[in-house]
């Protein structure tokens, strides 16, 4: 298996298709896919998965007793996993020392009190893995308005 980017193994956890499916997200992502005339079937013996692949499709969407289920099982996979999945986004965006792009909400007092933000310059965007610009980061290092001298950083003020 390839990953993203290096020591990104404890990013991950194998997951069986069977619970892909019971999730909803198999027929979100296949929903997502009917627009461009694509989908992943999935093959299944008994009650087994034994074949997954992608194909092209004619059919666009989901009759909608399909699509009623499809969004309980979803929204049911949401309220069982949010608490694991908002921590998984702090943990990311405040822990990972490889990240750049970080998210600031609206309410900015969700944000831990000891923890600094700058805006991103973008001189490390493809180093960090985020793959697209990000706008704030919260490596000094990497401040658009700072520079260093020396071992101490000095707000630039020609911005």
């Amino acid at each position: 298996m390839r990953l993203r980017k290096k020591g990104a193994e404890n990013m991950i956890e194998k997951k069986t298709w069977k619970e892909f499916r019971d999730s909803g997200l198999l027929w979100f992502v296949n929903t997502i896919l009917h627009l461009f005339g694509w989908a992943i079937a999935v093959e299944i013996e008994k009650g087994k998965t034994i074949n997954v692949y992608p194909v092209r499709t004619k059919f666009r969407g989901f009759d909608v007793k399909t699509n009623d289920e499809g969004y309980i099982k979803v929204t049911e996979y949401l309220k069982e996993n949010i608490d694991d999945l908002t921590k998984e986004v702090k943990d990311e965006v405040f822990n990972n020392s490889k990240s750049c792009s970080i998210f600031i909400p609206k309410n900015k007092k969700n944000i831990e009190k000891d923890k600094i933000v700058y805006l991103c310059d973008h001189r490390a965007c493809k180093e960090c893995g985020s793959g697209l610009y990000c706008n704030h980061t919260h490596k000094i290092e990497h401040a658009k308005n700072f520079i260093k001298i020396g071992d101490t950083y000095f707000e630039d003020e020609k911005e």
